[in-house]
């Protein structure tokens, strides 16, 4: 069980009526800030119900059986990200030349890992397990470009960079 939320916000300036009486207005045909924040949950890749432990079915010399087959972790959580993103959007040349720039962060807390089990103790190889936290960040940067624009013939182009760094903050 979890509660989830995000917010998100634009603002695409040269709309306001002081922008147009700027001298701006003559240098960036759009400009605008955005900026979100939420808080997305994540249980992807373990399983409906990772929290219980289960039986199946088998033979045991011939004869029908009932087996362990999965421990569960009654103190299994969601795993949560926090994620923070801030950017930057502006066009030039009647937005024939763009510029987009964007931080993102993400911090991700209760990280899900199926923790392998001693053979002796008589459970299954793996149990999911919140084993700590991480973050990510960064930087995103992009170009966009229309060179050649005509009835007949267009050219677009692009270019992007991304610089990412991911830490485990703790296990």
């Amino acid at each position: 069980k979890g509660v989830f939320w995000g917010a998100s916000a634009g603002w695409e300036i040269t709309k306001e009526n002081f922008w147009e009486t700027s001298n701006l207005s003559n240098i960036f045909s759009s400009f605008k800030l955005r900026g979100s924040y939420g808080k997305v949950g994540n249980l992807g890749g373990i399983g409906d119900y990772a929290a219980f432990s289960t039986f199946g079915s088998g033979l045991y010399g011939g004869v029908a059986s009932s087996l362990y087959a999965v421990s569960g972790n009654k103190n299994l959580k969601w795993e949560t990200s926090k994620k923070t993103d801030i950017g930057l959007n502006f066009g030039i040349l009647d937005n024939r030349i763009t510029f987009e720039g964007a931080y993102y962060k993400n911090n991700i807390d209760g990280l899900i890992l199926n923790v392998p089990q001693a053979p002796s103790a008589g459970v299954p190889s793996t149990i999911a397990t919140n084993v700590g936290s991480m973050y990510n960040q960064g930087v995103e940067l992009g170009i966009n470009a229309t060179p050649v624009q005509s009835s007949a013939f267009s050219w677009n182009t692009s270019f992007n960079i991304t610089f990412n760094k991911n830490e485990v903050t703790s296990l």
